[in-house]
């Protein structure tokens, strides 16, 4: 493989993805090594966990889910496997595009609404596939 391969991708994750990994019983460090061959590095927004938090404190299973991804965030950051970044305040979907412009990263969701507004403004997106519980290709 060339040089291509082994550069390494930035991925920014959103609340929908870690949402979703726990509800698939799939760690973030497993969906993401099984999408990708080259080195990644994963980067998770301070306003992501701002948002999990918000949710966790809800009752019922999407509060169950949030606490979870929460839990696996700072498992996660404990083995340096994902960083926090600081993205600011404001609307999530914006500070998501805004850092991962800044990185020159992707933006990894479930989220259509997001990775379709990432997409208009020149912003790279990889999809989680639900049914095949895997990150979409790079496009």
């Amino acid at each position: 493989m060339g040089m291509e391969a082994r550069r390494t991708l930035r991925l920014v994750v959103d609340t929908s993805l870690l949402m979703c990994c726990v509800e698939d019983r799939k760690s973030l460090k497993e969906l993401v090594m099984e999408s990708f061959e080259a080195p990644v590095e994963v980067i998770v927004p301070d306003a992501v966990l701002r948002e999990l938090s918000s949710i966790a404190r809800n009752r019922g299973r999407r509060g169950a889910l949030a606490r979870i991804a929460l839990e696996e965030i700072k498992r996660l950051r404990e083995e340096g496997y994902c960083k926090v970044m600081e993205a600011g305040e404001g609307n999530v979907d914006d500070l998501l595009i805004k850092l991962a412009k800044e990185l020159n990263a992707y933006i990894a969701s479930a989220d259509e609404g997001l990775r379709r507004k990432a997409r208009s403004l020149g912003v790279g997106e990889v999809a989680y596939l639900k049914a095949q519980k895997r990150l979409s290709p790079l496009p």
